[in-house]
C-alpha cells in the first residue's frame, strides 16, 4: 500500500488547488461495526487521501441487531424492500407494529411487499431518494 501510495499520491490538482488524493486504491469496511468503529474507519481512510471508500452496511445491512427493531415505536423502510430481501428480519417489524403498535413508513417508486404491510406508503420518483431524505 505504502508503494502504491506514494507512486499515486496526487497533491495539487492541474490548477495548483491543493486536493491530497489517492485513487488508485480503495476501502470496503465491514458491515459488523459499530457506528464509531465505522466513523473512526472512516476518517483514517480519508486521511490517507482515498476518495474510494464504502462500508457493506450501505447495502442492506445495518449496525444495530435486527431484534432491536421490536422495541421501535416508528419503523421507516427508504429504497428496499425489506419483506422481500431480508424476510426473517422483517418478523421484527411485524412484532412491533403487532406488540408495540408500531407504525410502518416505506418510501420508495416501487411498491412491493413492504409497502403492501406499511401503515404509510410514500412513492417517490425514482432518483429522489437523497433529496427526500436531507429535507
Amino acid at each position: 500500500m505504502k508503494e502504491d501510495r506514494d507512486a499515486n499520491f496526487v497533491e495539487k490538482n492541474e490548477a495548483g488547488q491543493t486536493v491530497n488524493r489517492w485513487l488508485t486504491t480503495g476501502m470496503r469496511a465491514a458491515l459488523a461495526t459499530s457506528n464509531e468503529t465505522a466513523v473512526l474507519t472512516h476518517t483514517v481512510v480519508r486521511s490517507l487521501g482515498m476518495l474510494a471508500c464504502d462500508n457493506q452496511a450501505r447495502r442492506g445491512a445495518m449496525t444495530n441487531h435486527w431484534v432491536d427493531i421490536k422495541n421501535a415505536d416508528l419503523i421507516l423502510i427508504m429504497g428496499g424492500n425489506a419483506a422481500e430481501a431480508h424476510p426473517c428480519g422483517f418478523k421484527w417489524e411485524t412484532e412491533a407494529k403487532a406488540h408495540n403498535k408500531a407504525r410502518l413508513i416505506v418510501v420508495d417508486p416501487r411498491f412491493n411487499r413492504s409497502a403492501a404491510v406499511a401503515d404509510v406508503y410514500a412513492p417517490i420518483r425514482t432518483g429522489t431518494d437523497i433529496v427526500t431524505s436531507t429535507c
